[in-house]
């Protein structure tokens, strides 16, 4: 094959919507199925008629999902909103085939959020006719997302940030993280420096202050968006090729262990220009080989500024490499962050 046709078999791997299908019916799956199949832009990954075998799959597969289409037939069993929150921590687009009346729509989305969830409405779903209509409403809705998919790899948006942080650091991340108030839909994750056994408690406070999920890495863990990782006590924390979190006792770097330069490298193989890395207020220099790492790879890297720093090691270490794009005040590291999200 030819220079041209390899470019178009990579650019063709790109832009495919890649989707799993989950629905209790049988009928319904083959229908949904023997439609979207027939299309060259869309990759059906899988189909489930059990949730806790999907659910295992997305955890377990490593793939990027786009969209999810869900039957709301198992609505009548109580756990369709459960299940809608669920599968929103994998920020993911939700295609929802429903026969719902619109107060009842309404009220699901008020309740789970309307972004990324999508309903296709249907007058009976046992109809054959209806069945054949949804079925073009439903390529409609997934190439509009595929169109969406495009974009985002156009503009490399499978984002992440990465802050490294040490004295002074939790007081400046409550700030930071107690305002954001905006989904930045990516995942976000920290080493702290401080004490074996004290992350726990800073995990906490720091989760009640934000209203995103925050918690300790765990070995295995896939990276979620809208979830922020702290690495623990003790723990190096990387991040590998499938976007899982690996933790480690390896030997301390820059004399600390979790090490800012561990988690920034890692991560900066994988998501290389959408990664933010951010160096905040510290003693040393553990961070400025990660910031090397992140400014080759072609990521943004920032440092805190002095006049907002308790200890300004860590970020004078950082923008002495050469690689740091901007020094900011901690309101400025907010604004920052939420443009990196492609929300202003």
């Amino acid at each position: 094959m030819g220079k041209i046709g390899k470019n178009l078999k990579y650019r063709d791997q790109i832009i495919k919507t890649k989707l799993i299908i989950y629905d209790e019916s049988n009928l319904m799956r083959k229908l949904v199925y023997d439609r979207l199949a027939k299309d060259a832009g869309i990759n059906i990954i899988d189909i489930f008629d059990d949730y806790d075998e999907m659910k295992n799959f997305i955890l377990g597969s490593g793939i990027v999902l786009d969209v999810i289409i869900l039957n709301q037939s198992f609505y009548e069993n109580g756990d369709f909103i459960k299940y809608l929150l669920d599968l929103k921590n994998f920020a993911v687009n939700l295609i929802v085939i429903s026969n719902l009346d619109d107060s009842t729509i309404s009220f699901i989305e008020r309740t789970v959020g309307a972004e990324k969830l999508i309903f296709i409405r249907c007058l009976n779903k046992s109809g054959l006719k209806d069945i054949f209509d949804i079925k073009e409403k439903l390529i409609d809705v997934v190439y509009g997302i595929k169109n969406s998919r495009i974009k985002r790899a156009i503009f490399d948006v499978q984002k992440a940030i990465v802050i490294a942080s040490s004295t002074g650091g939790p007081k400046v991340l409550e700030y930071i993280f107690g305002n954001l108030e905006t989904k930045i839909d990516m995942p976000v994750f920290i080493v702290q420096h401080m004490p074996e056994g004290h992350t726990k408690h800073f995990v906490d406070r720091l989760g009640e202050l934000c209203s995103y999920k925050v918690c300790e890495g765990k070995n295995g863990e896939i990276a979620m968006a809208n979830v922020v990782y702290v690495a623990p006590s003790g723990y190096h924390m990387e991040i590998d090729n499938k976007k899982q979190i690996n933790l480690n006792g390896n030997k301390p770097l820059n004399n600390v262990r979790p090490s800012a330069d561990a988690l920034f490298c890692s991560a900066s193989k994988i998501y290389k220009k959408g990664l933010l890395g951010i160096v905040l207020t510290g003693m040393g220099r553990d961070g400025s080989d990660g910031i090397r790492y992140i400014k080759i790879n072609g990521g943004i890297t920032i440092a805190q500024d002095e006049g907002s720093s308790t200890v300004f090691g860590m970020p004078k270490s950082a923008i002495e490499t050469g690689m740091v794009d901007k020094v900011l005040s901690k309101d400025e590291i907010l604004f920052e962050i939420v443009k990196h999200s492609g929300k202003l």
